[in-house]
């Protein structure tokens, strides 16, 4: 059984009640959203010269998989690069 006074209005419009011990944040305020690399079909490099892109579709099984590989040639901004180390 759910008690009504368990809950407390959320705040938010389209949210409605929540229970009461629960904190109720716009995620603008959980953390920061990072925007991948940007490319169009110009960017990519017909072979394995540039930089090579990381997508999701290169993590398989837990690990990475190079073998859909793709590299662009373009200027991306080093917060976005990966080191070797990091692997």
């Amino acid at each position: 059984m759910i008690l009504n006074d368990s809950y407390k209005e959320s705040g938010f419009v389209g949210i409605g009640k929540v229970p009461k011990h629960w904190q109720v944040k716009r995620l603008k305020h959980l953390g920061s959203s990072i925007m991948g690399v940007i490319y169009n079909p110009n960017d990519v490099s017909d072979n394995e010269e540039g930089l090579l892109v990381l997508r999701a579709s290169n993590i398989q099984e837990g690990a990475i998989s190079f073998d859909d590989s793709v590299y662009i040639k373009k200027e991306v901004d080093e917060n976005l690069i990966t080191n070797k180390e990091t692997f």
